[in-house]
C-alpha cells in the first residue's frame, strides 16, 4: 500500500478504514498511554 492510498478495506472483517483516521486514533491513544491517563 502505497501513501497515496487513503482508504482500505480489511481483508478480516471488510470493514472501510480511513488512513488518516486510524493515524489520529493511535496518535491520541499512544499520547494517552504515554502520560498514564488509559490503561490499554
Amino acid at each position: 500500500m502505497s501513501l497515496k492510498d487513503r482508504e482500505w478495506i480489511c481483508p478480516d472483517c471488510k470493514t472501510p478504514h480511513d488512513r488518516d483516521i486510524n493515524a489520529a486514533i493511535n496518535v491520541k491513544k499512544f499520547s494517552l498511554l504515554e502520560q498514564n491517563l488509559i490503561i490499554n
